[in-house]
């Protein structure tokens, strides 16, 4: 049996679902400590202009807060990130899918940030049709 772990990361890149994919259990390490200004909480992405950060704003705590007990300061953050892809990936011809697959991840309801992430993650294997147990 092969099992798979690693820290839940915001918009990860394609090799954290290949590792998925390869994996007959995939656990996410949410008590690791959360690290400030890491992909835990923001990622870049391309734009016309390089690249630019989307980043979910979380509230400041203690040094050892792991990634599981960190918590995001409001919801603003969710209509900054559809209007930044939106207006970078309009044109795209899977930008229907694209936007179908942000939405459903930004539209989870919790104050943890190690929600979103999940959400996220499990929205784009439900896409890519990963069945890994997680």
């Amino acid at each position: 049996m092969k099992v798979g772990l690693h820290q839940p990361q915001y918009i990860p890149w394609p090799g954290y679902f290949a590792k998925i994919l390869y994996c007959d259990v995939f656990y996410y390490y949410d008590t690791a400590q959360y690290v400030k200004n890491s992909i835990i909480n923001r990622n870049k992405i391309l734009i016309k202009e390089g690249g630019s950060y989307l980043t979910i704003p979380v509230i400041k705590g203690r040094l050892s807060e792991t990634i599981g007990e960190k918590c995001i300061v409001d919801e603003k953050w969710k209509e900054k990130h559809r209007k930044t892809i939106a207006a970078n990936y309009a044109k795209h011809p899977n930008f229907d899918e694209l936007k179908l697959l942000i939405d459903e991840a930004l539209n989870t309801k919790s104050k943890y940030l190690y929600e979103y992430n999940i959400n996220f993650i499990k929205a784009v294997c439900d896409y890519l049709n990963i069945k890994t147990i997680m």
